[in-house]
């Protein structure tokens, strides 16, 4: 998924929209855009072991906005949180036909 897919994808956009593109700035595309721009000489996609650092780089920084983002979550007073399918059911069939 990551010399295939991702790299090739961030050269495109790179190379379509530039690398300060906001959207490209993002967790998913920050890693593999700081690399191909460090090792420009490597060519695509680089060593198996570059390939092996920007996969541990990635999923490390998309572990991190995963705990960023359960904490926001935490903290908003209006998110219920559910245990079990059947819970969350009972919560929208109260939404959709509400007690008089």
């Amino acid at each position: 998924w990551l010399a295939g897919g991702l790299i090739r994808e961030a050269c495109e956009l790179v190379a379509r929209y530039g690398p300060s593109c906001e959207p490209l700035r993002g967790v998913l595309y920050r890693q593999p855009i700081e690399a191909i721009q460090r090792n420009p000489h490597l060519g695509f996609p680089g060593t198996e072991e570059d390939l092996q650092r920007l996969e541990s780089s990635i999923n490390g920084a998309l572990h991190a906005y995963a705990r960023q983002q359960a904490s926001w979550f935490r903290r908003d007073q209006q998110i219920h949180w559910v245990a079990t399918p059947e819970e969350a059911m009972g919560f929208v069939r109260g939404w959709i036909s509400p007690a008089a």
